[in-house]
C-alpha cells in the first residue's frame, strides 16, 4: 500500500488539474486559430469576388470565423467532457 502524505496528494491532484486545463487551453486556442485562419481566407475570396475592400472582408472574416470556432470549440469540450 502507498504511504502518500496529503501533500503528495493534493500536489498530484494539482498537476492533473493543471494538465487539463492546459490541454483544454491548447485545444481551444489551435482551434480559434484554425477558425481565424479559415474566416480569412473566405473573407478575402467574398471581398474580391463582391469587389469589397479587401482589408475590410478579411478582417471581418478572421473575426466572425474565430468566434464561431470558439463557440463550436467550447460545445465540443462540454460534450467530450461529459
Amino acid at each position: 500500500m502507498d504511504d502518500k502524505t496529503p501533500a503528495d496528494i493534493l500536489a498530484n491532484a494539482k498537476d492533473l488539474a493543471s494538465k487539463e486545463q492546459t490541454e483544454n487551453r491548447l485545444l481551444q486556442v489551435k482551434g480559434s486559430v484554425n477558425g481565424a485562419v479559415t474566416g480569412l481566407v473566405i473573407g478575402l475570396m467574398v471581398g474580391y469576388y463582391k469587389k469589397y475592400n479587401l482589408m475590410l472582408a478579411g478582417t471581418a472574416g478572421v473575426l466572425i470565423g474565430g468566434a464561431v470556432s470558439y463557440y463550436f470549440l467550447k460545445e465540443e469540450r462540454t460534450i467530450i467532457k461529459k
